[in-house]
């Protein structure tokens, strides 16, 4: 099930794919489905796996502990709307 409430077909699932975000690696599980518009959707079973995070949605960005080491992942700023004419 997606985000609306959609079932997808899962064509196949990887369930250890080493994955590079922002110089910081991670074992994540992947479900292939037929979907468009982005590369990787990390869902709810990743986020549950960082445990205890913290978030600013302001600049926006996550944190969460591993090995008592804090990992920082920054997501784009957000992008202000062109004005009209």
């Amino acid at each position: 099930m997606v985000g609306n409430d959609s079932l997808v077909h899962c064509a196949r699932f990887c369930p250890d794919v080493l994955i590079s975000l922002q110089n910081t690696l991670f074992y994540i599980p992947l479900y292939l489905l037929p979907i468009e518009g982005a590369d990787v959707v990390l869902g709810m079973e990743w986020l549950q796996n960082l445990g205890l995070i913290s978030a600013d949605f302001s600049i926006p960005s996550i944190s969460s502990l591993d090995d008592n080491h804090t990992i920082t992942l920054k997501g784009d700023p957000p992008k202000q709307p062109d004005p009209s004419t």
